[in-house]
This record gives C-alpha cells, sequence and structure tokens, in this order.
C-alpha cells in the first residue's frame, strides 16, 4: 500500500515558515507534492511554493530541493516503511 499526503502545499509553506526545518527535510513533502500533482489529487501552486522556498533558502536551495526530490524513490509505503 502507498502512503499519500494531504494538502501538500499547505505543509509545504508551513514547514517554509517553521526555523527547524531544514532543506534535507522538506525534500519528502516535495515529492509527496510533486505526486500528488502528477496524479491529480492536488493541484499544486508551484510558483507560490518555490517562492516561499526561494525566500527561505535561495534559488540554489530550491535547486537542491528539487534535485533531491526528483532523485527520491517513491514515498514509502505503509506496511513497513521500507522503500
Amino acid at each position: 500500500m502507498k502512503m499519500y499526503m494531504q494538502n501538500c502545499e499547505s505543509v509545504l509553506l508551513m514547514e517554509c515558515g517553521m526555523p527547524e526545518i531544514k532543506r534535507n527535510s522538506i525534500v519528502m513533502t516535495y515529492r509527496f507534492a510533486m505526486e500528488a500533482d502528477r496524479d491529480g489529487r492536488e493541484k499544486i501552486d508551484w510558483l507560490k511554493v518555490n517562492t516561499a522556498i526561494i525566500n527561505r533558502w535561495s534559488k540554489s536551495g530550491l535547486k537542491y530541493i528539487k534535485e533531491r526530490a526528483w532523485k527520491e524513490e517513491s514515498p514509502p509505503s505503509a506496511a513497513g516503511g521500507v522503500r
């Protein structure tokens, strides 16, 4: 069984505003958002999300997050959490 996240855009924007969240922590959320948008489960406002990331970390930070999110495997399944 595959895991999904709801309200990915809201979660991403919230994480961008949390000082304790680091770039590596947002990668999986970004990946969930990419899959939700691709699968039609959620329409992500990428301009809004990417602007929030740039404002928090910079353009190179956004590039880092995107590259890592694209390289990530699918989110873990609910059965054991193994990718």
